[in-house]
C-alpha cells in the first residue's frame, strides 16, 4: 500500500476484499509517523500497543 491509497475509501475497499489486514495498515502509518519524527508532531507513540490491538482486530475476523 502506498500513500496513495491511505485515503478512508480505499482502505475500507482493501480491508472488505481482504486484501489487506488492520496490522498492515496500522504498521504504514506508523512508518509514516516515524518518517516525520523531527516534526514532533506527536507527544508519545504506543506503537507496540497498536499492534497488539491490531492483531487482536484481525484474530477475531470481524470483517467477512
Amino acid at each position: 500500500m502506498n500513500r496513495n491509497e491511505l485515503d478512508f475509501g480505499s482502505i475500507e475497499s482493501l480491508l472488505l476484499q481482504a486484501k489487506i489486514t488492520c496490522r498492515q495498515i496500522t504498521e504504514q502509518f506508523l512508518n509514516i509517523i516515524n518518517e516525520g519524527k523531527e516534526w514532533n508532531a506527536f507527544i508519545s507513540i504506543l506503537g507496540d500497543r497498536a499492534i497488539t490491538n491490531t492483531n487482536q482486530v484481525d484474530d477475531c475476523q470481524l470483517i467477512p
